[in-house]
């Protein structure tokens, strides 16, 4: 993703589940255009649709 941003010179996000332990939090991570992680937002409880 961050050889894409560079690349293409923009701005990439994606959404992942990561491995954290004991728990898989629901990752958002933000790439700029300089290839770099700008930065990486976790949440740890589902939000309503995801918890059915």
């Amino acid at each position: 993703m961050c050889d894409a941003a560079r690349r293409y010179r923009l701005h990439l996000g994606t959404t992942l589940i990561e491995a954290a332990g004991d728990h898989l939090p629901n990752s958002f991570l933000l790439a700029t255009p300089g290839g770099e992680i700008a930065g990486v937002a976790r949440k740890s409880r589902p939000a309503w649709v995801e918890a059915r």
